[in-house]
């Protein structure tokens, strides 16, 4: 985030410039009833920075990277990755050549 905006506007902005793919917020809900789990979890949020719900996810994204049995899922990750940034270069290309072909007809009408 820029410098943590209270504009919710600007925190929106940022969600989605930091997605990979698309924006599509989605929310989970975890229950924690024990005081003492939930006082753990509060301490282990404030000493890695941040509230409870992001010390979560970091959990998760720490657990994606690093668990033996999720190397599939990390293959599969990065097969998709790589077909996202194909899909991407050909937009743009496919985009750039329509913009030159409606700047060629452009140019001949003037002309």
């Amino acid at each position: 985030m820029r410098g943590g905006s209270w504009n919710a506007r600007d925190r929106l902005n940022d969600r989605i410039r930091a997605c990979r793919w698309r924006f599509d917020p989605s929310t989970y809900k975890v229950r924690a009833d024990d005081t003492r789990e939930q006082a753990a979890l509060r301490m282990a949020s404030d000493c890695i920075g941040g509230s409870v719900p992001e010390f979560f996810l970091w959990c998760a994204r720490y657990v994606l990277q690093h668990h033996k049995r999720l190397k599939g899922v990390r293959a599969r990750l990065r097969k998709l990755d790589r077909e996202e940034r194909v899909n991407e270069r050909e937009r743009v290309k496919r985009e750039a050549a329509q913009r030159k072909a409606a700047e060629a007809l452009w140019d001949g009408l003037r002309k």
